[in-house]
């Protein structure tokens, strides 16, 4: 999920990125305005995170622009999330001002973890209004530099973010009540449609040749217990019937505990949007679920597969092949 104000950093941040704006320090019971303007818009998304709103209510930052400039390199399935920029000058519209929500945190700790999911953004105390227009300064979450430990990671560059994160922004901004033509506005923003993946002609022979038991899958949690860095032996973890070894490779996002010895793809699915147990997942839950494959075969070791024939007829067909061999990481990333 989810950045700055944005809600998008998801695992990509750096605490040093916010040392140029104060911290929150010892818990207090004085409230923090905190102007969510991306996916920590709804208080109920909040909440998913730990962090806790007292109350809330629209608000407007003017004199910035709202952008999709934070782009995680290597990071298919999410390809930008949420930001703020100043307005050009003789800006006007959009371009003039951000919709967003204002938060009151009770304490210290709410505005702390809040610094830990956003940690790539630094923390700006900045003039906003609301929509009564009552003027306040409020905590706003903005990037405008890529910290020195995330170049390479992370870019600062204009791109449609995906259809399930700008949803997370429509959702938000109408559980709200934000302006419905800033609504309307966020509604119209461009989005990058899912990948499709490919397998590659090894690939497809080892998915066919190798047959892994849900039981052997999740015999291997053990070597990556949540929380660690570095796996103690392959890691296993089945994504829409392919089984990957995920151990070898730190992607610079996903926290690899996550989906460490399981079969991963109904979560991937309910990462996208609310599934019901035993529900059938909707077309946008199954395209997701491919960006996520399409992504691991390009950082993660196939070993094999796992209920392939039965995902292969949920999905709608196998996975298309290339004729021949390609590198496993482009070039151009």
């Amino acid at each position: 999920g989810g950045a700055g104000g944005s809600g998008g950093g998801e695992g990509a941040g750096d605490a040093a990125a916010a040392e140029a704006s104060p911290k929150a320090g010892d818990d207090t019971q004085h409230e923090h305005p905190y102007f969510g303007y991306g996916s920590n818009m709804a208080a109920s998304g909040l909440a998913l995170k730990g962090v806790t709103s007292t109350r809330f209510a629209p608000a407007v930052l003017p004199r910035f622009r709202l952008v999709f400039n934070l782009a995680v390199r290597k990071y298919l399935v999410e390809p930008s999330f949420a930001n703020v920029e100043p307005s050009p000058p003789g800006a006007t519209g959009w371009d003039a001002e951000v919709h967003g929500v204002l938060h009151w945190f009770a304490s210290d700790a709410d505005l702390r973890k809040v610094d830990e999911i956003e940690a790539i953004y630094e923390r700006r105390l900045l003039p906003v209004r609301d929509y009564e227009g009552r003027e306040l300064m409020a905590w706003v979450y903005v990037l405008a530099t890529i910290p020195e430990s995330m170049v390479g990671v992370a870019d600062l560059h204009e791109q449609p973010p995906s259809r399930r994160y700008l949803d997370l922004l429509v959702r938000g901004a109408r559980e709200a009540s934000l302006d419905s033509a800033y609504v309307a506005y966020l509604e119209s923003c461009p989005c990058t449609p899912p990948p499709r993946p490919r397998l590659s002609p090894a690939q497809a022979a080892t998915a066919a040749s190798r047959s892994v038991s849900l039981a052997d899958i999740e015999a291997t949690a053990a070597n990556m217990p949540e929380g660690a860095k570095k796996a103690t032996g392959p890691v296993l973890c089945c994504m829409r019937g392919y089984v990957f070894d995920v151990q070898d490779y730190v992607h610079p996002v996903v926290l690899r505990w996550q989906w460490s010895g399981r079969d991963g793809t109904t979560f991937a699915a309910k990462k996208h949007s609310p599934l019901a147990d035993g529900a059938d997942m909707s077309d946008a839950q199954k395209a997701y679920v491919e960006a996520v494959v399409a992504e691991w075969l390009m950082y993660y070791k196939l070993v094999g597969s796992h209920r392939l024939e039965e995902y292969d007829a949920m999905f709608g067909g196998p996975l298309p092949v290339d004729a021949e061999e390609k590198s496993e990481v482009p070039a151009s990333l």
